[in-house]
């Protein structure tokens, strides 16, 4: 496999009147089409998650902040968690929105969940099955409106495992937050796409 360098990265900013945001911007790519179109989305990204918190809140006097996390940075591909959080006096807790963007850095795609794994196999009821597992064992309860995690469902990969998540309320309780469900990628290699992230980063290099 060929060795690919990390990508590296500038923090910016996005000041507004209620808002205080920092983001990654990615810089070093050979093919700066490629740079661009990734940053393009980050920045896109992190907006909407603001408008989004501005929509929500019922007071002008609601602070907004925004960070990032990279979670994975290395053999070609890209994860970034890109975080919101909106707190006004009158709340005791913070209105979060996680939303996640996993780059493979040849091509400047955005990689959904699907894109990990073979077509024509079920990995949605496997996935579905293993995150189920893990809410039984944790002792979280289901919401009654959660049946199984989505096609498209938002997602991070880190320290060799897929962490899958959900938006705040929609599979459990609000005092659980946003759980987060970490499956090892060795669990899931007997569904995954042979030339995708899930198998690159599980490999032996030579």
């Amino acid at each position: 496999m060929p060795f690919h360098p990390p990508v590296t990265f500038i923090t910016r900013q996005i000041i507004q009147p209620r808002a205080k945001v920092i983001y990654p911007e990615i810089t070093g790519l050979t093919n700066q089409s490629i740079q661009s179109k990734i940053n393009l989305q980050i920045l896109s990204l992190m907006k909407a998650a603001i408008n989004l918190q501005i929509q929500a809140q019922l007071t002008k006097k609601t602070e907004i902040r925004g960070y990032f996390e990279i979670k994975t940075n290395e053999r070609g591909f890209l994860s970034i968690m890109l975080i919101s959080e909106a707190r006004s006096i009158s709340q005791k807790q913070k209105q979060i929105i996680l939303k996640a963007l996993n780059f493979d850095l040849k091509t400047g795609t955005n990689l959904q969940l699907n894109d990990l794994f073979m077509p024509g196999l079920n990995h949605v009821f496997k996935l579905s099955k293993l995150v189920q597992n893990q809410m039984r064992q944790r002792h979280i309860p289901l919401s009654q409106s959660y049946v199984s995690i989505e096609p498209q469902q938002d997602y991070y990969l880190a320290d060799k495992s897929l962490v899958i998540f959900f938006p705040l309320f929609e599979a459990t309780t609000s005092i659980y937050g946003i759980p987060m469900f970490p499956i090892s990628i060795y669990d899931i290699l007997d569904v995954a796409n042979p030339d995708g992230p899930l198998r690159k980063l599980t490999a032996v290099l030579g």
